[in-house]
């Protein structure tokens, strides 16, 4: 497993060839150009307090990732049980990623499903994705069979990436695939809970092996083999899609939404500004689902953006959460109203150290300010809410981050962000009405 990292061990093997390929790395794909950055100053030898982008005009999807690993390379990007990856170590993979997707013929503007939980592995698809031109298409594990096998077919996904534990979700569509591959939790796992997982993927998929053949086969063990550089795709970042979100939202309504690149960075670059800039300063909870558009905006992506280091968790479960918080010691928390109401009752009857939260951002449902206050007085931590929607890759409103909270509102608009208050047929009322 020589892409991954323990302790502060460094990540490449000598034959990965990553400088090759970075060294010819097109500026013009990018287009992080060198004034874009403050806190790069090629011209400058002295220790400059790195910083994220300036802007994010031009900046591909990917590029949130590729730049971290140019300023913070050795700062911790991904802790994951046991397992750590530094940025340089994250991009690294995500840049053979993106070669494996083009070896097995993916090009610009093509679908690639992810069907992935809260595991390193998905920020390295989607970035992977991203950098060889084609569109992820978030697809959630908790879906049934014949929703994936629709969005699958109306998507026109050629490759899946999917955690072993769900291939059977798969069943209806993947003769459609190219190629379908395979993750999986037990690699991250000490050797006897691997024992346990195998029987759990056995009760839960029927097979004790899954197919390693044309069309089937483990995403890492391929990435081990490969021996096909990246080549890098042109990206207009304002039209070309990066990702396709199957979302109901709160209506229960079924449907679809594309988000190109700057919609995505935008908003992860927003988040950032948000913090006054605070970058490689924070630690991020992660336990809020990836396949969501919080999820993904305000950790896979606004993370990047950052700089922050996140600590994965691929299922919420609050004895856990609690346990990772008194031992990984994050910052910042997202969360959804259930997630604190569940964590509230936990700490009501064991009480736990979560002082290192400092900032806990609601979204997903209205707050109710004495869940907000509950957390608040277990943790010592400031929480506030926000709001937005998946077609705004999906966060326009925050609460104020540095004063006291106003529960029940939904926070102030973003840097960038247009909004106007209007009545329910529509028009514009004045201030005070």
């Amino acid at each position: 497993m020589g892409h991954m990292l323990q302790g502060n061990r460094a990540y490449p093997d000598p034959d990965d060839r990553l400088g090759s390929i970075e060294a010819r790395l097109d500026a013009s794909v990018l287009r992080i150009a060198e004034e874009s950055l403050p806190g790069v100053d090629q011209s400058d030898t002295s220790s400059e307090i790195p910083s994220g982008i300036e802007h994010y005009s031009g900046v591909p999807a990917f590029g949130l990732l590729r730049h971290a690993a140019d300023v913070v390379p050795d700062c911790t990007a991904v802790i994951y049980g046991n397992m750590t990856w530094t940025y340089q170590a994250l991009n690294h993979d995500a840049v053979r990623a993106a070669a494996l997707l083009q070896h097995l013929g993916i090009k610009k503007g093509d679908r690639v499903g992810v069907l992935l939980p809260n595991v390193p592995e998905f920020i390295i698809a989607v970035n992977g994705i991203w950098r060889a031109g084609g569109i992820a298409v978030a697809l959630s594990p908790l879906m049934v069979e014949d929703e994936v096998a629709e969005i699958v077919r109306s998507t026109e996904c050629k490759v899946v990436i999917t955690l072993d534990m769900l291939a059977q979700m798969l069943v209806d569509c993947e003769s459609e695939l190219t190629k379908t591959l395979y993750v999986s939790i037990r690699e991250h796992l000490p050797s006897l809970k691997q024992l346990g997982y195998l029987w759990a993927r056995h009760q839960r998929t029927g097979q004790w092996s899954l197919p390693s053949n044309e069309s089937h086969a483990w995403f890492w063990e391929e990435l081990k083999g490969l021996r096909r550089e990246w080549k890098p795709v042109e990206i207009s970042t304002e039209t070309d899609p990066a990702y396709i979100l199957p979302t109901g939202g709160t209506t229960g309504t079924s449907k679809s939404v594309t988000l190109s690149h700057q919609n995505m960075v935008a908003n992860a670059w927003q988040q950032y500004e948000w913090t006054h800039r605070s970058f490689a300063a924070e630690t991020m909870i992660a336990v809020l689902p990836f396949f969501h558009s919080y999820g993904v905006s305000a950790m896979v992506l606004g993370g990047a953006a950052m700089g922050a280091t996140l600590v994965l968790h691929h299922r919420f479960n609050a004895r856990q959460v609690i346990h990772l918080i008194e031992t990984k010691r994050p910052t910042v928390l997202h969360a959804v109203p259930t997630m604190l109401v569940a964590l509230n009752d936990r700490l009501s009857e064991y009480p736990a150290d979560l002082s290192s939260i400092r900032w806990v951002i609601s979204g997903g449902a209205p707050l109710d300010a004495t869940v907000g206050e509950t957390f608040s007085k277990h943790s010592g931590a400031l929480v506030v809410e926000g709001f937005g929607l998946s077609e705004a890759s999906p966060v326009t409103h925050v609460g104020d981050l540095f004063a006291d909270p106003k529960y029940g509102t939904i926070g102030l608009p973003l840097p960038e962000t247009e909004c106007r208050i209007v009545d329910p047929d529509g028009g514009i009322d004045d201030i005070g009405d």
